[in-house]
């Protein structure tokens, strides 16, 4: 990784914190994203002791709405421009939210649909260009097994109507499927971007503790204890791995468990379904159709 620039969102703990970790000790420059600067700046003092061959930049932002993204888009660019030599590698889609509560974000989304779906989406569309550039670029979009069988609400996407914590939750990866299936049909093979889904499998980390109360707080707890629990250094090795040179699956491959190609749900290879998905995140994000 001696060279490159990847940016990592939810780069403070669990799986993204361990993929910035691995990244920057083999020589990659990376940019994690973080919503609590002091958590950032606690990231940036652990690295700068560590044995670490590349270097790490921290960007405070807020990716639940989508001014909050663009600005994150903003201030990655001046990094890159600034101190990167203008290159962008790879961008690690990471972060991700589960809330017992339906939750609006400031412009009014679903928490888990604006953080899970629409800001990978975005921010996605906003480095785009950049990635491009590379020659090389990769999108890689943190999924989860969960998709699997998730029911895809386009007439209410934002659950106004019998929210369920869980459903939310398997609706936007559901949605990170099916947004990576399509943009690689809008990329038409080009070999300047690739873009994959890295499902961790069952991971112990503190995402479903931060939001939840109740049902929803005990099973995750119950699911940390199991044997089957991997601890987050292990997926993020395998995501690492994704963002290389090195990495070259079959071009019909994109959802990878851990390394290993595996079929996505089918209902998300459906193209008329990736459409209707895209069309309406380019309206909720406030993008022009066709832009970029």
């Amino acid at each position: 990784m001696n060279g490159k620039t990847v940016v990592v969102t939810g780069g403070t703990s669990g799986i993204g914190w361990e993929v910035v970790r691995v990244l920057a000790a083999d020589g990659a420059d990376v940019i994690f994203v973080g919503r609590n600067q002091e958590k950032c700046r606690a990231v940036l003092s652990e690295l700068s002791t560590a044995d670490c061959r590349g270097s790490a930049h921290a960007v405070v932002a807020d990716l639940s709405t989508t001014t909050g993204v663009r600005s994150c888009a903003a201030d990655i660019m001046r990094l890159v421009d600034g101190k990167l030599d203008g290159l962008l590698d790879t961008l690690i889609n990471n972060a991700a939210t589960v809330s017992s509560w339906r939750v609006t974000t400031a412009e009014g989304y679903e928490l888990q649909f604006a953080v899970n779906h629409l800001a990978p989406f975005l921010l996605s569309h906003e480095l785009l260009p950049v990635l491009r550039k590379s020659g090389n670029g990769r999108i890689i979009t943190v999924g989860s097994g969960s998709h699997f069988g998730a029911p895809m609400r386009l007439d209410d996407v934002m659950m106004m109507s019998k929210y369920s914590c869980l459903r939310a939750y398997r609706q936007s990866k559901f949605a990170n499927v099916l947004f990576t299936a399509e943009l690689r049909r809008r990329l038409h093979g080009e070999q300047g971007v690739r873009a994959y889904v890295a499902d961790p499998g069952l991971v112990c980390t503190d995402i479903g503790l931060k939001g939840t109360a109740g049902l929803e707080k005990l099973v995750w707890q119950i699911r940390k204890r199991l044997r089957s629990a991997l601890p987050p250094e292990v997926p993020a090795r395998c995501i690492a791995t994704m963002a290389t040179g090195d990495f070259n699956p079959a071009p019909d491959q994109f959802y990878f468990r851990n390394l290993v190609a595996t079929a996505p749900d089918r209902a998300a290879l459906d193209p008329e379904l990736g459409r209707q998905l895209w069309s309406l995140s380019e309206r909720l994000c406030g993008i022009v159709a066709g832009d970029g």
